[in-house]
């Protein structure tokens, strides 16, 4: 009877948040994107690649579109992932087709395959908001220039 009166009430509490809008430890936060789309190219010539300072000047100029969220260009890996606002999004931000990114990438110098392409749906809030502003973990690396000895001690005296 408990579980089905908590269930009823989280619901009745989702159903009064506003669309575009979520739920935090009580507070409500705008998201601008819901489910949008990440695509990556593999398999890509390094030879038209060229080198690491071309793929970043590559990757900027993804960034600078409007409807780019994310972009990742690996010289290394061949690779280039891309998080964009597709026009079947459910936001008013600016959008942008799988076709308008391979024709600004291709007119950028590299040619894509199709058979290499892997698209597929992002879900905005779980995969990149929640992660970032709610990591599972936070990493505690050593300071520059000290042992682990040194710093276990340092850490101890304080306490």
């Amino acid at each position: 009877m408990d579980d089905k009166f908590q269930t009823q009430h989280i619901q009745e509490q989702e159903s009064n948040i506003p669309e575009g809008y979520i739920k935090e430890d009580g507070k409500l936060y705008r998201m601008p994107y819901k489910i949008i789309k990440k695509i990556t190219f593999n398999d890509l010539n390094q030879k038209e690649l060229i080198d690491i300072a071309h793929c970043a000047r590559l990757q900027y100029r993804l960034l600078n579109l409007d409807a780019v969220i994310k972009a990742k260009v690996s010289f290394v890996k061949k690779q280039i992932q891309i998080i964009y606002n597709n026009l079947e999004a459910d936001n008013n931000k600016a959008k942008i087709n799988r076709n308008e990114l391979i024709k600004f990438i291709e007119k950028e110098g590299l040619h894509i395959k199709n058979d290499k392409m892997i698209e597929e749906n992002y879900d905005y809030y779980k995969e990149f908001y929640s992660s970032t502003f709610f990591p599972k973990s936070i990493r505690n690396a050593l300071p520059y220039g000290w042992s682990k000895e040194e710093y276990e001690k340092i850490k101890a005296n304080k306490k």
